[in-house]
């Protein structure tokens, strides 16, 4: 996932994948690289990693916070709503569960798309899955 940011005179963009947890750091054009938990020290700046709940990076530079992610209350309801399918019990709903709150990130943290199409994306997912999931449960159940 990828996170634009902006910190005091800084611009920089903090990536990490999902799958192997590699992340790279660019501030104002020049990749900074990581030695063990902390950032390489570039001139003046001190960088360190903090891992924020669950899918959340941040960073902390020259001992501030700076927030990776911006979103609204609103939002982050939408961020966590397919969260609820773990609550169903299973592999299914738990993996649906967490790959939604994923995706829903993903689209809520762009500024590229109008908030209602977020919206109806977050939802139409949202009911994709739980079809998906009831399909599958109901498929499995032994015929009598």
């Amino acid at each position: 996932m990828k996170f634009d940011f902006t910190h005091e005179n800084l611009k920089g963009t903090f990536s990490e994948s999902f799958l192997t947890g590699k992340q790279i750091l660019v501030i104002n054009g020049q990749e900074i690289q990581k030695t063990g938990k902390e950032w390489a020290t570039q001139g003046n700046l001190h960088i360190q990693s903090k891992k924020k709940f669950l899918l959340f990076p941040g960073l902390i530079i020259n001992g501030k916070e700076v927030k990776l992610v911006n979103l609204k209350k609103w939002e982050w309801f939408f961020v966590f709503l397919p969260g609820f399918l773990i609550f169903l019990g299973g592999a299914l709903p738990a993996l649906f569960g967490f790959a939604g709150m994923y995706l829903n990130l993903s689209i809520f943290k762009s500024s590229d798309i109008k908030p209602a199409i977020k919206v109806l994306a977050s939802l139409g997912y949202l009911i994709i899955a739980i079809v998906i999931i009831l399909g599958i449960s109901a498929a499995l159940q032994p015929q009598s």
